[in-house]
């Protein structure tokens, strides 16, 4: 009931005449129009945002996603953490040969009844090396 009485506090605060007709008893009880529940969404949100979310770019002006020049500055730090996306990465592979001989070596794929399967097909194909 708490949750209820604030969201209309706001909306008394925002102009929105009463659009939605509550009971006393849960918050799920909210007893909406889509149309009435349509207008007072509209309504909640600040003319800034509403001019964002209405203005299309023309073709001719569109710009590269990566760029952040339109975007209000509360938003510029929360969009710039994401564009870390085509970063160089070049240090993934660290090889270490007791890792590799302890993962795919011949012992390690003898241990195992899928590992002695793998060793199977390698020599019924031909391969020279079985495994590391």
């Amino acid at each position: 009931m708490q949750a209820v009485s604030i969201i209309s506090r706001i909306a008394r605060a925002r102009g929105v005449t009463s659009a939605c007709t509550t009971s006393t008893r849960l918050f799920s009880s909210v007893v909406c129009s889509p149309n009435s529940l349509a207008s007072a969404r509209s309504s909640l949100i600040s003319p800034h945002a509403r001019s964002l979310l209405n203005s299309s770019p023309s073709p001719s002006t569109t710009t590269p996603p990566s760029t952040t020049a339109h975007l209000p500055p509360s938003l510029l730090s929360i969009a710039e953490l994401g564009q870390r996306r085509w970063r160089a990465r070049g240090n993934t592979y660290q090889p270490s040969t007791y890792k590799r001989k302890h993962r795919i070596g011949y012992l390690a794929r003898m241990r195992s009844k899928s590992g002695r399967k793998i060793i199977a097909r390698r020599k019924a194909k031909g391969r020279w090396f079985l495994t590391h």
